[in-house]
């Protein structure tokens, strides 16, 4: 057995009951308290933040980021919710932080309009696929924020209907009834731009 799998099977095993206690000392600044929920999951926040980052080392940083948030704020936590699942709504920011980071640092396709219109084959396909794109981010920012999370989650990070009702807090059944309005309200909205669908 892995220690990744050890890890995994440790954090399963620790009942949400102890964990709650966990972070109830951590409150109080017990280090060893601290360590025990880090061990317990490590690996957990890493493999959730790897599927939707695809990178280790930011998805290491936001194991990381997501610890000491936890050591910052585990007086705040009420008890209403799984531990996990708290948990995973803190990395799911901090991995979102990520992806903002990495757009804000990508080149824009005006930063090299002249030279793809010198070189590059297709620049009316180009065109059209940014005019799409601008569409598309208009449409998704005018969704309810509750959908347009979800959209996010499933179609842009990777996560299944299971995880978007874990981060949502929601029965998936819900989360699937989300993303069938979010489709809707998108084609209708992309059509309005006169974008093909």
């Amino acid at each position: 057995m892995t220690s990744d799998s050890t890890d995994n099977s440790h954090a399963r095993s620790a009942s949400d009951a102890e964990m709650k206690a966990t972070l109830a000392l951590i409150a109080t600044g017990d280090q060893q308290a601290m360590i025990r929920f880090y061990k317990a999951f490590e690996s957990r926040v890493f493999a959730f933040s790897m599927r939707r980052l695809s990178n280790p080392e930011e998805a290491e940083s936001v194991v990381v980021e997501t610890m000491y948030e936890v050591w910052k704020v585990a007086k705040n936590f009420k008890g209403d919710s799984r531990v996990e699942t708290w948990l995973l709504g803190i990395a799911k920011y901090k991995s979102l932080d990520k992806l903002r980071a990495r757009d804000t640092e990508s080149d824009d396709i005006d930063d090299h309009a002249d030279s793809l219109a010198d070189t590059a084959p297709g620049v009316e396909q180009l065109v059209y696929a940014k005019q799409a794109a601008h569409a598309l981010s208009e449409c998704i920012d005018e969704l309810p924020k509750d959908q347009s999370e979800a959209l996010h989650l499933v179609y842009f990070e990777g996560a299944s209907v299971e995880e978007v009702s874990l981060v949502q807090e929601i029965p998936s059944g819900t989360v699937k009834t989300r993303l069938f309005h979010a489709r809707k309200k998108l084609k209708d909205c992309l059509e309005k731009h006169a974008v093909a669908v």
